[in-house]
């Protein structure tokens, strides 16, 4: 077809008409047919506007092959000239009505392309709606303050937590500065992760402990890179470890009880022989000094500051062998009464018990417990040296996974001392526990750490909040019982003196010596031995 078109042309442009006429008459019966086959195929399969275009080809290309007759055999009548003209208009006519049926069906086309275009956007929009509401509902969902951070430490982003641990909205952290937030500066401290990932473009990670909020915090910042693998922005977790680091300090308390222990024990038991010495020897002499009244005023203050000291040595060996309480049902209105009133006794701090009528029995050691409650009352006590009150509360509690306490879930006995004291500064707060550590000028620093050991022993635990110039409050846990108590009846002392012989045991000589002369003054006669063997 392109060979007929050139050959077509250039006759044209040579004046040879005739040449040109025939070829083109062939040409167009060539296509004519071609378009035919094509109509037909397209009715075949139901294109649209294929009838429309047939009948539009039938009807020219049948007016050419009747003129292209005329010329090739030379017929010559007045009706061909009129039945070609007449077909062509008729084609003009159905030409322009395809036409323009072609160009609605192109604009409907481009209609519902545009439609399908709209919708796809629609759903892609809502696709990406979804996802963001997803993104923003995990961010929001995560425990730890997230926020996220450009070069400047503005906040570009914050999650619920941190707008909760911050106490405002969310949208009230965006634009501010991390630093201001956290640390009330105007820039940010040395230590700061945020700076180290700036710098060395990896993840840094600092613990430490914030004044602001009073708590220990860890922050993590990872960086977020550009193209150009620039830290563009940095994500900042905080997360709340005041937990962590009461296990923390738990275990190393405990690991410094367990090594101070040893050497404890041994002064003490040197220490309790020497005063057990003393004491008896200090008791022959009032015995002997019955006559002499004065003598023994003395020598009863000479015992009483013995019986002072052998109660710290008491602790000492209470300390070092982690004595095991030797546990009996016990009820605790009476024990806490009686604790309270001899630990105030005689000193300018008056006592408040708030005791719950319904108050759990509790499997423990009475004397060991009586000292826990005495050495916190003698403490708040010593907490308020221009007089106060001291709060002693008792009442049931529950804990359960989520109570903060190292102890098992169950039904505990709460007992608490409170105080309107100086209160306790964070520096010395986690050292109070601590053996042989206190502030006070006549202390021995063994008060807290053995009622620590001795609540423990019991499965129980001692816990501590104080805020400087607002008092302290130790509150103190033991595991409860189910079964009721039944108090025992007091017994009477039986008298002392009597008639009888009685073998004494001892390695030392001096105690097997006073206590022989202390036993025979009782009217009883005394034979000593300084093993078992001998015994």
């Amino acid at each position: 077809m392109r060979l007929i078109a050139v050959f077509c042309l250039l006759g044209t442009l040579a004046d040879r008409y005739d040449l040109a006429a025939q070829p083109l008459m062939l040409a167009g019966i060539y296509t004519g047919f071609v378009c035919i086959v094509v109509s037909v195929r397209g009715i075949f399969r139901r294109v649209p506007s294929a009838t429309l275009y047939s009948l539009t080809f039938m009807v020219y290309y049948g007016s050419s092959v009747v003129v292209a007759l005329r010329s090739l055999i030379g017929l010559s009548h007045p009706g061909m000239d009129w039945l070609f003209q007449s077909s062509c208009a008729v084609h003009m006519v159905l030409m322009q009505v395809a036409i323009s049926l072609r160009f609605r069906r192109v604009v409907q086309e481009r209609k519902e392309a545009q439609q399908t275009a709209l919708r796809v956007s629609l759903d892609k929009e809502k696709e990406l709606a979804n996802k963001t509401r997803e993104w923003e509902e995990t961010f929001n969902s995560i425990s730890d303050m997230v926020i996220i951070l450009d070069r400047d430490y503005r906040i570009i982003r914050a999650n619920r937590a941190a707008a909760e641990f911050m106490k405002t909205e969310q949208e009230a952290l965006v634009h501010q500065r991390c630093y201001t937030l956290h640390h009330g500066t105007g820039e940010s401290p040395p230590s700061c992760p945020c700076l180290k990932t700036f710098e060395s473009k990896r993840p840094s990670t600092e613990e430490f402990y914030e004044p602001r909020f009073g708590k220990y915090l860890e922050v993590s910042t990872s960086p977020i890179l550009d193209d150009a693998g620039e830290v563009a922005a940095v994500v900042h977790i905080t997360k709340d470890i005041a937990w962590r680091k009461k296990m923390e300090t738990e275990i190393m308390r405990t690991q410094k009880l367990e090594s101070l222990s040893i050497l404890a024990g041994g002064i003490a038991h040197d220490f309790n022989n020497m005063l057990t010495v003393i004491m008896s020897t200090t008791t022959l002499a009032k015995i002997y000094a019955e006559d002499n009244p004065n003598a023994v005023v003395k020598l009863q203050e000479a015992e009483k500051e013995i019986m002072h000291a052998r109660e710290l040595t008491n602790q000492l060996l209470s300390f070092a062998r982690g004595d095991a309480p030797i546990k009996r049902l016990s009820a605790f209105q009476e024990l806490l009464r009686d604790t309270m009133d001899f630990s105030l006794k005689g000193s300018n701090v008056s006592g408040e018990m708030i005791i719950a009528e319904d108050l759990w029995a509790a499997e423990i050691d009475r004397i060991q417990i009586s000292q826990v409650i005495s050495n916190l009352v003698i403490n708040a006590k010593q907490a308020m040296p221009q007089g106060g009150t001291v709060v002693l509360k008792a009442q049931n509690v529950e804990l359960d996974e989520q109570s903060g306490f190292p102890v098992n879930p169950g039904r505990y006995v709460k007992i608490s001392v409170e105080d309107t004291g100086a209160g306790i500064s964070p520096e010395v707060m986690p050292r109070i526990f601590d053996p042989f550590f206190t502030t006070k000028p006549m202390g021995s620093g063994l008060g807290l750490s053995l009622s620590y050991s001795i609540i423990g022993n019991h499965g129980g635990y001692i816990d501590v909040k104080s805020q400087p110039g607002e008092g302290t409050i130790f509150s103190v846990f033991l595991p409860a019982s189910s079964e009721p108590c039944v108090e025992e009846l007091a017994i009477e002392p039986a008298e002392l003196r009597g008639a009888g012989r009685v073998l004494i045991m001892d390695d030392e000589d001096n105690i097997l010596r006073n206590v022989r002369e202390m036993i025979e003054t009782l009217g009883y006669e005394a034979e000593t031995a300084r093993n078992g063997q001998e015994a």
